[in-house]
């Protein structure tokens, strides 16, 4: 018997019956602004796949974001805290570590607002090589390796499992 395929349905998403939600395909290809804009539109989503470029530009992005904020963060803080002691509290060291603390704080600030969606982009690229999504709790025994070594790996059809059927 032929069933007709349900509406919101459109072709490049698999095979009518397993056909699954749009926002759940994996995006190959992307560059990083996409993929910057699909990791924070898909804030909390733990359903669905992300392909490998979708994944590592948003790793690119995020730690590039971190290092803009640190590195200078330290480096002040360090500076004004060395000048505060030997000039005793001159106003230029002062300046120094309140920024450099500043930044450090921005950077703590950004590690919490994408703390989330980092785990949720983690798990759709588990889920895009077919693997659990709870293969993601290894990184909190420690072994963070594991999970980054399977999501190096190719994106496996089978993960298709993973979306949500519409």
């Amino acid at each position: 018997q032929q069933y007709s395929p349900p509406a919101g349905w459109q072709p490049g998403y698999g095979p009518w019956p397993y056909a699954t939600h749009p926002d759940d395909a994996p995006t190959p290809g992307v560059g990083m602004r996409e993929a910057v804009r699909l990791f924070f539109k898909k804030y909390a989503q733990f359903s669905g796949r992300a392909s490998r470029s979708e994944y590592w530009w948003v790793a690119l992005f995020t730690g590039l974001v971190t290092l803009v904020l640190y590195v200078p963060g330290i480096i002040l803080a360090s500076v004004g805290g060395v000048l505060m002691t030997e000039t005793s509290s001159s106003g230029a060291g002062v300046a120094m570590l309140v920024i450099g603390i500043v930044l450090i704080g921005l950077v703590v600030l950004f590690a919490l607002a994408i703390l989330v969606p980092s785990i949720a982009i983690a798990v759709r690229r588990l889920h895009d090589a077919n693997f659990s999504g709870l293969f993601y709790l290894l990184s909190l025994a420690g072994l963070s390796i594991v999970v980054l070594v399977m999501n190096v790996l190719e994106s496996n059809p089978a993960g298709q499992r993973y979306d949500r059927p519409i």
